[in-house]
């Protein structure tokens, strides 16, 4: 199988795992939150391992994410995998298309966000350097995902553990809930430069 096939079979593999386990746990999956998985999968793994799970890149356009070419890859995956109206059960082939590390951070982040809003996983993504270095509809940088932090899969930027992490969540969310600092931040919004 050449580069180019297998990196498109794994997009196909990677969007038909997220959609089959939202089905196997009755959840609704909208499409906004299929690519804010597919973003959360491919940076992650790219933080862990150096390399993305799919072929995808992603582009922010004002406050949307979008996986280029997810569409194509969604279309052939109902096309080729829904004459059969069950979810498929396995995810790798005889050619190993999705490696172990793949199938682990794939597995992880489904378990962890299956069940958490747009919402949140949008306020997740919007603290990501990823995110914010995009802003003005740039594609994301694969290599920001090393200074995001990736709690669910124990990865944690610029060398914090998982208590320094839980302290700086605590103290934003904090932060986000003061209403005198809300007050100010509207404030500083609606000043005109």
């Amino acid at each position: 199988m050449n580069t180019t096939k297998m990196n498109h079979t794994k997009s196909a593999i990677l969007i038909r795992r997220i959609i089959d386990f939202h089905q196997e746990k009755s959840q609704a999956l909208s499409l906004t939150k299929l690519y804010q998985l597919l973003y959360l999968i491919d940076f992650g793994h790219y933080a862990l391992h150096g390399k993305a799970v799919s072929a995808l890149e992603y582009w922010r356009y004002g406050q949307e994410l979008i996986p280029l070419g997810a569409a194509e890859y969604i279309q052939i995956t109902f096309k080729t995998t829904n004459e059969v109206n069950e979810p498929a059960t396995t995810y790798t082939t005889a050619n190993n298309t999705l490696s172990d590390t793949a199938l682990e951070v794939i597995e992880k982040t489904l378990t962890r966000l299956c069940e958490v809003s747009e919402e949140e996983i949008r306020r997740i993504i919007g603290y990501h350097h990823t995110w914010i270095f995009a802003r003005g509809g740039k594609i994301l940088n694969y290599k920001w995902a090393e200074s995001c932090d990736f709690e669910w899969l124990d990865y944690f930027s610029h060398g914090k553990d998982r208590e320094e992490y839980e302290l700086l969540e605590r103290e934003r969310r904090a932060i986000e809930g003061n209403e005198n600092i809300t007050e100010i931040m509207e404030e500083l919004n609606n000043i005109k430069v």
